[in-house]
Parts: structure tokens; sequence; C-alpha cells
């Protein structure tokens, strides 16, 4: 199902002024208020390029004001797979992690987004190697925490990178 939302309530949508990669929609269905509308009866497109267009039709305002139409570009991945081969599955990578899956390193920080989550001390989307500041969790002296971006998250001399290449744990000194 795809849900369109018009910024105010509409008329004369009909199921196939929806397509999907050119298939129409065969099912539409409208909120009470006339603004959001549910589509659906389309077959569900393999992965990849994702084109949805919903076309001008006879859609038009309150006001007698027709709709122009517009076309969105999108692309679907197969849950299971690993597009950017970084050991996560793409649904872990969009739903759990934010990372991008089409990309292995995320945050260009050099260590993979399957390195960083395996490793729970270094955050997925979070570049390592650039410091981040936050006066609301940063303290000094004895209570000092660990911020996202500290390159050497164990302390124990080597960068989480230089661990990352020679295969040492970046949690543990």
């Amino acid at each position: 199902m795809i849900v369109v939302e018009f910024w105010e309530p509409v008329t004369g949508v009909t199921a196939g002024d929806l397509t999907v990669n050119g298939a129409p929609a065969t099912v539409v269905a409208v909120d009470r208020d006339g603004r959001r509308w549910r589509f659906g009866g389309f077959a569900i497109p393999p992965p990849g390029a994702l084109v949805i267009e919903l076309r001008s039709g006879q859609i038009v305002d309150r006001e007698g004001l027709s709709f122009a139409g517009d076309v969105w570009n999108y692309r679907s991945f197969s849950p299971e797979a690993d597009e950017d081969g970084d050991g996560l599955q793409n649904q872990e990578e969009i739903e759990a992690l934010g990372s991008n899956p089409v990309k292995a390193d995320t945050d260009d920080d050099g260590l993979p987004d399957g390195y960083e989550a395996a490793h729970p001390c270094l955050p997925v989307g979070i570049n390592q190697a650039l410091p981040h500041y936050d006066s609301h969790t940063y303290r000094s002296g004895a209570d000092e925490e660990k911020l996202p971006g500290d390159p050497d998250t164990d302390d124990d001399g080597a960068t989480d990178l230089e661990e990352f290449k020679r295969g040492s744990n970046p949690c543990a000194p």
C-alpha cells in the first residue's frame, strides 16, 4: 500500500491515477478528511529502481484547482541482501541502525558499518576520526565521559581505525 497525503482535501482521485513502475493501482481509499489517499492492488516490484507517479487525472481541490501530478523516484531493497558488502543485511541497516545500505562505511571514518555494529563501543553512523562535542554530556576530570568521535575509544594508544586494520578489539585495551 502507498499513502499519498495532499496538503488540503481533494476529490476526483481514482485508483489508476497512481502507478508503480508503470503498473496502475487497482484499489483506492480515502480518509475522512479527504487528504490521505491509500492506493493498493498493484504488483510489488522487484528490488531496484522504483518510480511512483501520481497523475493529475481529475484531481481537484475545494476551489476546483487541478492537481498537476508528481513523480517520485526511490530504490527498493531486498531485506535479506547486503547491497554494500559490509556484513549487515539491508533491513538491519535501514530499520535498526539507520545506516546506508549501499555504502559500506556510512560515516566515512574508514570503519565498515558491520565492524562498528559488531563492536558496541563504536556508534554506527558517527565518524570515529572526528571529535564531536556535546556540552550536555561532557564532564571534565574523573567524571569524563567517552564521546562519539573519539578516535581511540579504549585509550590503548591505537586508533580505532588502526585496531580495525590489525584485527584487534577497539573496545578493550
